[in-house]
Formats: structure tokens, C-alpha cells, sequence
């Protein structure tokens, strides 16, 4: 039986480390109303593409803490989507566009 290269064994890990899901800092979520209802309409276009036909609940986690100068820092976040018995993990990039402005995109 051959065994993998070490290339081929760090491709792998790579591989299955940016699929992995993102571990919750903390339970919430550092946007304001504004963002979170423009937010909301990625999220709910996710969880359409993942089955999910009506949503009943979102609870959002901090992923990853606000890093950058400020007007530019950068953060992740997972909403935790139910739909009906389901739940799908939503993960989202956040990015300040100016010091009142944020941009935000759905992981894929």
C-alpha cells in the first residue's frame, strides 16, 4: 500500500480546512438593525438554495472579532437558520466600508 506525499497530505488538510464550519466566539451578532435586515435578505436567499422554504428563527454568532483600523475592519459571523426541523449554517463575511457603512457577503 502506498502512502501520500506530504504535499498531497497538506492539499488534503487544506482542503477540508476551508470547508470546515467556523467555531462561535460568542452568541450574537456586532451588526446594527440596518445591516442586519440587508443581511438577512443573503441569508434567506442561502437558505432557500440549501431547501429551506420558510425560516422560524436566526440565531447569530461572532466567528471571528473585528480586526483593522477602524473603517476598515473585518469580521465573521454564522447565522444559525431554522426551518422547520432543519438548521443551516450561514456564514458571513463583514467588512467596514467607511466609519458608518459595512459591506457583508455570504460564504459559499
Amino acid at each position: 500500500m502506498a502512502l501520500p506525499c506530504a504535499p498531497a497530505l497538506a492539499q488534503e488538510q487544506a482542503r477540508k480546512t476551508d470547508h470546515a464550519e467556523p467555531k462561535p466566539v460568542q452568541q450574537g451578532t456586532l451588526t446594527n438593525e440596518k445591516l442586519q435586515r440587508d443581511a438577512m435578505m443573503g441569508v434567506a436567499a442561502k437558505a432557500g438554495v440549501l431547501g429551506c422554504e420558510k425560516i422560524t428563527g436566526v440565531q447569530p454568532f461572532v466567528t471571528r472579532m473585528p480586526s483593522g483600523e477602524p473603517g476598515a475592519r473585518s469580521w465573521q459571523e454564522m447565522w444559525v437558520v431554522q426551518c422547520g426541523a432543519a438548521k443551516h449554517n450561514v456564514v458571513i463575511d463583514f467588512r467596514e466600508s467607511g466609519m458608518s457603512a459595512a459591506d457583508w457577503t455570504i460564504r459559499q
